[in-house]
């Protein structure tokens, strides 16, 4: 295998005219730094200064069929890499099947990309007594300016739609929160507010506190910083990527491509957008963003074909700036894995799921739906087809609204082994049918359950039709009378046939509800007609401490002695303390920021025996 290794390191080198090669991991290695040349060999002492130079040496690798056995690793050294256009990467660029093209920073230094134009004080002058007559004196006097064309911005176009999605306005940011922005410089009336002169060319400020310790910077790309357009086998590793008006990584179609460790922030549009298959998102952050903090999609609804996509081990926080409905994490197509997130400080969902067969298990989430109660930190709406996910084994704590909403309609889907602690409403079903609640764990939730018929209303004799039209448009979208979605879903066949404006076939078992909420009338809510069309059974309910570890601690292992293994046949309970992130190599940081709410409990915690 030595010789192999040297053999095509030998054939790189003749082909690529590289006087230096390096190793890392056994992979063929080119540097990038900001103080490279792109006339240099790409070795560690001879860097490269741009990723487009290096993105060309892979490209020519691939070209001549000659890519190393263990694939090429770009290298990039410590410092700022200004974005003015997107890094797009297309097939020319992939790798294969364990001879990966692998991106990344180099190990213990920081490497941003972005799309920000830094403004330091030093970069502020007085504008002539023109523009700030007619301000108060107080504004007047405190008045700066940026000539934008003299710092290389030559224009700034209006939002408009664009790769990424939709382009957000400019934004100026200090830190980690953008600075408010007023239609005109007459504006300006207080410290941090800005404004845009696009005919000038200009930026006004009234210079925010402290602008003296830290730059500013003002999002000016109107495009992705990167795109990876039907690639293969790509991997980002450990970068910090930021302040663009769009979204800060898009991968279209391709497959096996993976964003690892790297910070994402000060976006104007979504964080990441994935689609296609065996993509996956390890180990982010992701915070900032205007729109979403990670959409992922791919797979094939017709046949059900699972995407094989992943996003494991990420902290997801403070997204949806500019989109009130945004989530944390936008889960759509067939057969993704969502799991050992973290997830809080978010307006409305913390993970929303749309389509088929996807694994959410073992996140955390909490302090979610802070501008949208009507919704649930998992949330998914109006759709009969959306079958088969599984909600298992997560951590949803402090939501002033629902843990999990499968709203208006939705269908089919499996709900086992969650721990709800203090949501104001733990699971609730809008008038969907065939799901499953079993074997979670309901703790100081004022209600556990609610079930309610909204379709019958909707759907029945006399009502509007439109709610109706929307839920059989995606019943008919899809093959559901045709296999395999009859072998998959074998109960959704018979749907029309079968009163779809009632919430048929609903299973709550084996749950454990303690504190609040713990009394019959509180923990499941239900019409009496609903309720007799629920199964119900094996439940417990209970307004004492059942036989927790250390409730305190927000570790709800139970006991041996507990009494719900007596109470509950069958009754498994999940590992406690395992969702939520975990320590791993392939992380932005560790450890990580949090929230820590403060835990009251409204029973009394026992005394181990």
């Amino acid at each position: 295998m030595t010789y192999l290794r040297f053999g095509v390191a030998a054939v790189a080198w003749m082909v690529c005219g590289c006087s230096h090669l390096d190793l890392h991991e056994g992979r063929l290695v080119y540097f990038v730094s900001p103080q490279g040349d792109d006339a240099n060999s790409g070795g560690r002492g001879a860097p490269f200064r741009t990723l487009e130079h290096a993105r060309e040496r892979v490209r020519r690798l691939n070209h001549n069929g000659v890519l190393p056995a263990d694939g090429v690793t770009v290298m990039l050294r410590e410092g700022r890499y200004a974005v003015s256009r997107g890094f797009v990467l297309d097939a020319r660029d992939s790798g294969q099947a364990g001879r990966p093209v692998v991106y990344r920073a180099f190990p213990g230094e920081t490497v941003t990309l972005t799309g920000g134009l830094l403004i330091a004080a030093e970069d502020l002058a007085t504008p002539e007594s023109a523009v700030v007559s007619g301000l108060p004196a107080s504004a007047a006097a405190a008045l700066r300016y940026v000539d934008l064309a003299a710092r290389g911005v030559d224009a700034i176009p209006d939002g408009l739609a664009g790769p990424g999605g939709s382009l957000a306005e400019p934004e100026l940011f200090l830190g980690g929160a953008p600075l408010p922005s007023v239609a005109a410089v007459a504006a300006i009336a207080a410290p941090g507010q800005w404004s845009l002169d696009r005919a000038a060319g200009r930026l006004y400020l009234w210079p925010p506190r402290g602008l003296g310790h830290e730059a500013l910077q003002l999002a000016v790309l109107a495009e992705p910083l990167l795109v990876m357009d039907g690639t293969e086998f790509i991997t980002w590793q450990g970068f910090t990527m930021e302040c663009t008006r769009s979204t800060a990584a898009v991968i279209q179609g391709g497959r096996g491509n993976r964003v690892v460790a790297c910070t994402i922030r000060h976006t104007g549009g979504d964080g990441l957008q994935v689609d296609g298959s065996a993509h996956a998102v390890v180990g982010c952050d992701i915070a900032h963003t205007g729109g979403h903090g990670l959409r992922l999609s791919g797979g094939d609804r017709r046949s059900l074909t699972a995407s094989e996509n992943l996003a494991d081990n990420n902290h997801v926080h403070h997204t949806g700036r500019r989109q009130a409905q945004a989530a944390g994490i936008l889960v759509e197509g067939v057969g993704s894995q969502i799991r050992h997130n973290l997830l809080h400080d978010l307006p409305a969902a913390g993970i929303q799921f749309a389509g088929n067969d996807h694994g959410i298990e073992s996140n955390e989430l909490l302090y979610t739906c802070l501008a949208t109660p009507s919704s649930g930190a998992l949330y998914s709406r109006q759709d009969w087809t959306s079958q088969g996910n599984v909600l298992r084994g997560n951590s949803i704590h402090h939501i002033a609204a629902a843990g999990i909403c499968l709203d208006d309609g939705d269908s089919g889907e499996t709900i086992e082994g969650n721990t709800l602690l203090a949501v104001e409403r733990g699971v609730v079903i809008g008038g969907g049918r065939d799901h499953a609640v079993v074997n979670n764990l309901f703790i100081d939730c004022p209600t556990a359950v609610v079930v309610d018929d909204r379709c019958r209303g909707r759907l029945g004799p006399g009502a509007s039709p439109e709610p109706l039209l929307g839920l059989r448009a995606a019943l008919e979208a899809v093959p559901w009378r045709e296999a395999p979605w009859t072998t998959r879903y074998p109960h959704l066949a018979a749907l029309l046939e079968d009163d779809p404006e009632l919430p048929l076939h609903n299973r709550i078992a084996r749950n454990l509800c303690v504190g609040a909420g713990a009394s019959p009338e509180a923990w499941l809510q239900a019409d009496p007609e609903v309720m007799a069309r629920l199964e119900v059974q094996d439940n417990l309910n209970t307004a004492a401490d059942p036989g927790f570890a250390a409730p305190r601690r927000l570790c709800f292992r139970l006991r041996k002695d507990a009494a719900v293994w007596g109470a509950i046949p069958g009754f498994v309970q999940m590992p406690s303390g395992q969702s939520g992130l975990y320590r791993a190599p392939e992380r932005a940081a560790w450890p990580v920021e949090r929230p820590l709410p403060r835990v009251r409990l409204s029973f009394e915690p026992r005394r181990c025996r």
